[in-house]
């Protein structure tokens, strides 16, 4: 049986809470939620994968992906010994999950605001020399289709990343 404390705790975790945005952003709140979970876990789909590219070598893998560099990457999948169909499939994945990422990072990073008519836009402030404001108008529907994205582009590196190890497991075995 739980102490007193651990019983308070657990119901204040499971207890419902009120939104604590604003009205204008509550239609955002499951979309986004959704968003930061589909996005970690197909970042972490994408580690093990070019952990399977370096050999197994998860420190190599987070190097490379630290360098910032999808075409790195990219030849990496290249040379990776995956072909055909599952290599167009994990190439394109790959293409398209760059993209997402960087749409994704806007809506985590720009400023959210509302608009006299309600509607709700962000601003992303530039950040080098030069570079200008963004200015955004999200749309339900795209953070729901861009948590769906990041949702096959997990299936897809989490299934490669396992073909590449079970076949790296097996020659050591060998």
């Amino acid at each position: 049986m739980e102490s007193g404390a651990q019983a308070d705790a657990v119901v204040t975790l499971t207890a419902p809470q009120d939104d604590l945005v604003d009205e204008f952003y509550i239609p955002y709140v499951r979309p986004l939620g959704n968003l930061v979970i589909r996005f970690a876990q197909a970042e972490g789909a994408l580690l093990a994968l070019v952990t399977e590219f370096m050999a197994g070598k998860e420190d190599a893998a987070i190097t490379e992906l630290k360098a910032k560099d999808p075409a790195r990457i990219r030849g990496l999948a290249e040379n990776s010994g995956v072909s055909g169909f599952e290599l167009t499939e994990l190439l394109e994945t790959l293409d398209s999950y760059w993209v997402a990422q960087a749409k994704r990072n806007r809506l985590m990073h720009d400023e959210w605001w509302v608009a006299l008519d309600a509607t709700v836009g962000t601003r992303g402030t530039p950040h080098k020399k030069g570079s200008q404001v963004v200015w955004g108008d999200p749309d339900v529907a795209d953070v729901w289709g861009l948590a769906a994205a990041f949702k096959e582009h997990r299936s897809v590196f989490a299934a490669n990343a396992r073909t590449l190890r079970d076949q790296r497991l097996q020659q050591t075995n060998n």
